[in-house]
């Protein structure tokens, strides 16, 4: 909807950096590598209900996806 904050572009700088450990961290703890909050919008009161098999493959698709600067289709 119109009022809801447009989604973060992950793919500049993305999960680049992220090691599988600060991914898991983000998914089961809401939390980004330096300690800061994800947003609250973020589920990750489902997310963390996701199997190590689930985070792990999801973490791999996201390592895949092409850098695409904000707004291109």
């Amino acid at each position: 909807p119109p009022s809801f904050r447009p989604a973060t572009n992950i793919t500049p700088a993305g999960i680049g950096p992220w090691t599988e450990a600060d991914f898991f961290r983000a998914m089961r703890d809401g939390v980004r590598p330096g300690g800061v909050k994800l947003d609250a919008f973020m589920p990750s009161r489902l997310t963390r209900e996701m199997s190590d098999d689930e985070i792990r493959a999801l973490y791999a698709y996201l390592k895949t996806v092409p850098r695409r600067e904000f707004g291109n289709h």
